[in-house]
């Protein structure tokens, strides 16, 4: 009946990655090329990385269905593995049955595999999603197994997918020969403005919508500032809207029917790294001093000024009353000075303030300070940055502000007190 009555074939908004629904904006149509060039690419790795809901898994749904019949895809989903359970999961999609076996066995087993696949003109393509999750060790161990060769050819390609951190994981100081072997690496943003219009107007077109007219185009506007583009946020706020106007019998989505579908889910506004210059920190502030940094800063408009990261702020000096406060037990508390410019934390020892913790990024968030304000930017983390409990992207911080990353808890100080 849903259907019936918008016109539809099938809902259009849907979660499940049906690659039928793949919307090719530039940086989508970069990363599909980048894809379908895996089979053919001998000595390198594919790497693809986005944000949470950016349409990674879409895109590699899209690439089995599309493979040539000349390649073998071993996919990988579950990836909290161990070196072992990896080959043996590695294998077992390949028609082995490597359980209960060691290392070695394992090994040489797939040794064989790969190099018969290879004499039967075929090729073995490796594709991993989620693979932000994979350790150290399992990397390494794609990198081993991408190395075997049968008549000084390689016959192992890879493709990894996943969030931010992956990113950081294979460009690490400690996974050199890895990053060297990447031949081909996207980041993929959330939608800007126009392409959340044109994705939006492409998946009515696939489920029947041959208009692409359900959505009036005043609401364009206000899905972007409440889904900041990212495909699966903009997928649960549309569907949302639709089952709100059949429960009121309206044919056409309206400004009014997503503002009730916005209270209904209760979103805040999630344009990417939106800061409001007057609500944040005051008419006073210079945001000059911000696009330095790489924040971009609403205009009057209500667009963003291109930004461009410039060398690190001038003086070094802490800005006097500024800090962070670490609760290290019930009787201690560390003290970091905040100094202008930018600071980073994460689990790695090249941030300037360390956190081991299993729950931390590698590299989770910046702390940017400028003359006049301090602001948190967390760095696509796995587990979030939150203020005041509430997870945030890009937030100015305000006296007695508490941060929570994983199991760590911060207070943000701008006053000139000892506490």
């Amino acid at each position: 009946m849903f259907l019936d009555f918008q016109n539809l074939q099938e809902s259009p908004f849907r979660m499940a990655p049906d690659s039928r629904y793949l919307y090719l904006g530039q940086q989508h149509q970069q990363a599909r090329s980048y894809l379908q060039s895996s089979g053919r690419l001998t000595d390198g790795f594919v790497v693809i990385t986005g944000e949470i809901g950016s349409g990674k898994t879409i895109l590699i749904n899209d690439y089995l269905a599309s493979r040539g019949g000349d390649v073998v895809a071993v996919s990988i989903h579950q990836t909290i593995l161990t070196p072992v359970q990896f080959l043996q999961s590695f294998l077992a999609q390949l028609g082995a049955r490597p359980f209960r076996k060691g290392k070695a066995e394992l090994l040489d087993i797939a040794n064989t595999m790969l190099t018969q696949t290879h004499d039967l003109g075929k090729r073995i393509v490796l594709v991993v999603d989620e693979a932000q999750h994979l350790s150290l060790e399992v990397l390494e161990e794609i990198r081993l197994l991408s190395c075997i060769e049968k008549g000084n050819q390689r016959v192992l390609s890879v493709i990894l997918a996943g969030q931010g951190e992956l990113r950081n994981n294979v460009f690490s100081s400690q996974m050199e020969q890895f990053s060297q072997r990447v031949a081909l690496h996207c980041h993929l943003c959330a939608l800007d403005r126009t392409d959340t219009a044109n994705y939006i107007r492409h998946r009515l077109g696939i489920a029947g919508d041959s208009a692409k007219s359900t959505f009036a185009e005043d609401t364009f506007d206000l899905i972007y500032r409440y889904t900041g583009g990212v495909p699966r946020l903009i997928n649960t706020l549309c569907n949302t809207a639709l089952i709100r106007a059949f429960a009121d019998g309206r044919k056409i989505i309206s400004r009014d029917l997503v503002g009730e579908a916005v209270a209904i889910l209760d979103w805040p506004e999630k344009s990417p790294e939106r800061l409001s210059v007057e609500n944040l920190i005051g008419s006073s502030h210079d945001d000059k001093s911000l696009r330095s940094f790489g924040i971009r800063v609403e205009n009057e408009q209500g667009d963003f000024a291109a930004t461009e990261p410039e060398p690190s702020y001038d003086s070094p000096a802490p800005h006097e009353g500024r800090r962070l406060l670490v609760a290290l037990d019930s009787s201690e508390m560390a003290k970091h000075p905040l100094k202008a410019g930018q600071i980073s934390l994460g689990s790695s020892p090249d941030n300037e303030i360390q956190i081991r913790s299993r729950y931390i990024s590698r590299h989770h968030a910046h702390l940017v300070s400028t003359p006049t304000a301090t602001f948190l930017r967390d760095l696509n983390s796995t587990n979030g940055t939150f203020v005041n409990t509430k997870r945030i992207r890009v937030r100015a911080l305000r006296h007695g502000d508490l941060i929570v990353m994983g199991e760590h808890c911060f207070q943000f100080v701008s006053q000139a007190l000892e506490i």
